[in-house]
């Protein structure tokens, strides 16, 4: 997805008024904290707002409810941090689009 928001009426169409014209892949990001060095590059490229940076921890966050499984944050991962796993191999979200 090379789509930002507020640009894209499918982001801001879900984002702003859940509406769900934009269905989350079959992906989601995974952090492998042991690979992160918390230079927080992820979080700047997470349009979906998923990703946040901890200080306490000076590493990120991934919320996966939230993520829609686009790649960018582990594109922009120059560590290779980040994996994209598929969605269902979480129980959590297994249902969860």
């Amino acid at each position: 997805c090379n789509c930002e928001y507020p640009s894209c009426l499918g982001i801001r169409s879900r984002m702003d008024y859940g509406i769900k014209s934009l269905f989350k892949s079959h992906w989601v990001a995974k952090l492998k904290p042991e690979k992160c060095k918390g230079c927080a590059s992820c979080v700047t490229r997470c349009q979906f707002g998923a990703i946040t940076f901890s200080p306490t921890i000076e590493k990120p966050v991934i919320n996966h409810w939230k993520c829609f499984g686009c790649g960018l944050c582990e594109t922009g991962c120059k560590n290779g941090a980040i994996d994209i796993v598929e969605r269902e191999k979480i129980p959590a979200l297994k249902n969860e689009w």
